[in-house]
């Protein structure tokens, strides 16, 4: 009775990792998938049945074996400073996610940003190259731009990024 119920949990667990995909990171070969080349598993649980042991495990990493992340950018301050028509956007954004993003276009009053965007300020792994600025997990920077304005006048902002994700803030200009 007991080898009944031990082979039914075994059972149940398998499954239920299966119907999450995560059946390659248990060890389980379903169509030549196996945990063979990943290193440093964390052991989930071991089960001991008729002196044969079986050990469930999964990657430490789990990022390195599959898992896709989640996209997640704060805006954590956004402000203008100018005056005289031409005003400079702040905006500090911080990258909560589990996965890079990458901004690839900054929308202001759902319009493309024309103008150069400076990084002012980093912290983390943030790099800028022709295809946008890529921020890591972890990762804060702040953006700079001009635009043109009126006092008082309020100002929709968008950060865009790769994945389709889109950011809004709102400024009023000073």
């Amino acid at each position: 009775m007991n080898e009944a119920i031990v082979f039914f949990v075994i059972s149940l667990i398998i499954f239920i990792a299966g119907m999450y995909l995560a059946a390659p990171l248990i060890g389980i070969n379903m169509g030549g998938y196996s945990t063979s080349g990943i290193t440093n598993n964390i052991t989930v649980t071991t089960i001991t049945r008729n002196k044969e042991t079986y050990t469930i495990t999964v990657p430490k990493n789990i990022r390195s074996s599959g898992y896709t992340g989640v996209e997640k950018l704060k805006i954590v301050n956004a402000y203008a400073t100018g005056s005289g028509g031409t005003y400079t956007v702040h905006i500090t954004i911080k990258n909560t996610g589990t996965k890079i993003a990458t901004i690839d276009q900054v929308f202001v009053n759902n319009t493309p940003l024309t103008s150069t965007i400076a990084l002012t300020s980093t912290s983390g792994s943030v790099s800028s190259t022709t295809s946008g600025i890529t921020m890591y997990p972890g990762s804060q920077a702040t953006l700079e731009f001009t635009i043109s304005g009126s006092p008082g006048q309020t100002v929709s902002i968008v950060i865009h990024t790769a994945s389709g994700g889109q950011y809004p803030a709102t400024v009023t200009l000073p």
